[in-house]
């Protein structure tokens, strides 16, 4: 079955290995016609751009405003009306809510693997991302003269601070 996605942002695992992840939602869509081997003409929002072509199909199928974009998937439906979900019920949910977190304040020494960094590296990353007006705003002076710098542990080290995430006051668990 295909589904109609949106990008609303990235994450990160939280564990041994933190793995980058991508956010998506399912857009809302409406099956307009059925056709064979599983195949539907859909419509769903996009934007507010609807022209007179548009207009005919939102009319012809019975549809609001809103959807005003149209394509052609592999779905479940057998029949207009709502994009049928059903085939994602057998996905596996992680977690509808998560446990109430904590940040406790934590040394780079206790952190698993800090001797294996590339600081270099790290740096380099970290001197990217001082590109954006936005780091410059949160990071301010710590993104001025990079370059200069000679040890860029000792640089890391010193001018930031590592946290535990930790789902009890005390108990420390994750990162």
């Amino acid at each position: 079955m295909e589904f109609i996605v949106e990008k609303i942002g990235m994450s990160r695992t939280v564990g041994e290995k933190s793995i980058p992840v991508t956010l998506l939602k399912i857009v809302p869509a409406k099956v307009c016609e059925v056709k064979e081997g599983g195949k539907a003409l859909v419509a769903y929002p996009h934007g507010k751009k609807v022209n007179k072509p548009i207009e005919g199909m939102q009319k012809k199928y019975g549809l609001s405003k809103e959807f005003n974009r149209f394509v052609e998937l592999a779905v479940a439906n057998t029949e207009a009306g709502d994009l049928s979900l059903e085939p994602l019920k057998e996905a596996k949910i992680i977690s509808k809510k998560l446990p109430e977190t904590y940040l406790l304040k934590s040394s780079f020494k206790k952190l698993p693997n800090f001797n294996d960094e590339n600081y270099e590296e790290v740096l380099t990353h970290f001197s990217n991302n001082c590109r954006t007006s936005k780091a410059k705003n949160i990071y301010g002076s710590l993104c001025h003269n990079l370059e200069d710098i000679v040890n860029a542990k000792e640089f890391l080290t010193s001018s930031f601070t590592p946290y535990v995430i930790s789902t009890k006051k005390r108990k420390k668990e994750g990162l």
